[in-house]
């Protein structure tokens, strides 16, 4: 084959060619590939790969076509350090690399041979299926994109961008009303966004090296100068405006026993301005607060705006049993399982212990009324009790009265004498009275 045949050309300082350049291996030459794979080569520099070495088992050769390109400098003034250059010639123009595989084009599915590995010879298509490059204006002249992106097929085959880094100013990307020359190329912080896609981390144990014994995760790092944050928003750019909630690992000071950077979750108002803390859990204890940071008097403290509904409702889905709705497991029967106050107030107001003894004060002075069990099958009070309607005692028949006392019969009747006292009881409707000689008087008849 002579240069004539190929069209091989010296213009204007470079060589050209109207057909596409094939390169072998040493010693061999280039052998295309079969099928729309060798069409699609027409133009351009076709660098020839077959399967001639065989398997990579370690007993085969090397046939892989190998562009080599070999850099000494460091891209650190101008250019230097640049192997290969992508011009975007238009403001619309796409500057990608293309991945294709053959597809069947009947049923979609892998165009490969089962039992050789290679193309069907029939059926089939040879479809892109990946690209990844960079453009400037969108495919609708629609809006600046202005980013690097990966892009795989749907399932239609076209290509759908997946993961996008800008290299604009991204205020500029919302509408082309501007001149597209008003667009800031080069940001000094740039958003890294999905498309069409989730974004997992595959969880592993880490077997070996320097990290064994850790798993891989999803991280957000910083020192203790910044908030580590994830943000939940209304919209995947970098405004503020779009912000909704936020978690975020603060920056409380670290001063030792596990103390400083706690977590919150944040909440913001519709134009995206911080509300406040919606839930603050110190990392040293553990303690939960609801409403606003700081260290309060319970393991969980409810604190909340005041415009906010207030209350705590617990409402299980399904009866809880044994397990309660609300479980204080305490130390001491002393530890105060729950207790409540006024704004303003001095001393607790009501205060539940874990044996269940109850105490009531005014907020201000030391509470002065309390209920407890002092025996099996006895509760006491060591002040006044007040009843503002009726006073039973084993029974619910008062003749419709209120502010009565009502006593049914003696279910026994006291047959001993009491100590420092005596006993008041009913017996077949009248009221009597033993003292302690054993005196017993009928006070009023049935």
């Amino acid at each position: 084959m002579t240069l004539r045949d190929i069209d091989l050309k010296y213009v204007n300082g470079a060589l050209t060619s109207s057909k596409a350049l094939a390169v072998g291996s040493a010693g061999t030459a280039a052998t295309l590939p079969n099928g729309q794979a060798a069409s699609n080569s027409n133009t351009g520099l076709v660098i020839a790969s077959s399967y001639a070495g065989g398997d990579d088992n370690g007993t085969g050769t090397d046939s892989t076509g190998r562009l080599n390109l070999y850099s000494y400098q460091r891209a650190n003034v101008g250019s230097f350090g640049e192997t290969i250059r992508n011009f975007l010639m238009r403001s619309d123009a796409k500057s990608m690399q293309a991945f294709y595989m053959p597809v069947q084009t009947s049923s979609k599915k892998g165009g490969f041979d089962g039992t050789t590995r290679d193309p069907m010879a029939t059926g089939v298509s040879w479809k892109p299926v990946v690209w990844q490059g960079a453009h400037y204006e969108a495919n609708d002249h629609g809006s600046v994109h202005g980013h690097w992106e990966l892009e795989i097929a749907d399932s239609t085959g076209a290509l759908q961008g997946r993961l996008e880094i800008p290299f604009i100013d991204q205020t500029k990307t919302a509408a082309m009303t501007d001149d597209m020359a008003n667009v800031v190329v080069g940001i000094d912080y740039t958003n890294i966004r999905t498309n069409l896609a989730d974004f997992s981390v595959r969880a592993q144990n880490i077997a070996t090296g320097d990290y064994a014994g850790q798993n891989t995760a999803l991280r957000v790092g910083g020192n203790n100068t910044v908030n580590k944050d994830i943000l939940l928003s209304i919209s995947s750019d970098m405004q503020t405006s779009g912000r909704r909630w936020g978690i975020r690992a603060n920056t409380d000071t670290e001063s030792g026993s596990s103390a400083g950077t706690n977590l919150q979750i944040l909440r913001y108002d519709d134009t995206g301005t911080q509300l406040g803390s919606a839930l603050f859990i110190q990392r040293s204890d553990g303690q939960i607060t609801t409403g606003a940071a700081g260290a309060k008097g319970a393991r969980l403290a409810l604190v909340w705006g005041t415009n906010a509904v207030q209350g705590f409702s617990a409402q299980p889905s399904a009866s809880p049993g044994a397990a309660a709705a609300f479980d204080a497991v305490m130390t001491a029967t002393t530890d105060r399982a729950y207790q409540a106050d006024v704004t303003g107030d001095v001393n607790r107001r009501y205060v539940v212990y874990a044996d269940g003894k109850t105490e009531w004060g005014d907020g201000t002075n030391t509470r002065d009324a309390n209920l407890y069990r002092a025996a099996a099958g006895r509760l006491k009070t060591d002040y006044s009790l007040s009843v503002t309607q009726n006073l039973l005692i084993n029974t619910t028949s008062v003749g419709a009265g209120v502010g009565v006392m009502g006593i049914a019969n003696a279910t026994t009747v006291p047959t001993a004498n009491p100590t420092g006292g005596g006993v008041l009881y009913a017996e077949g409707g009248a009221l009597k009275w033993r003292g302690s000689s054993g005196t017993v008087t009928v006070i009023a008849p049935a």
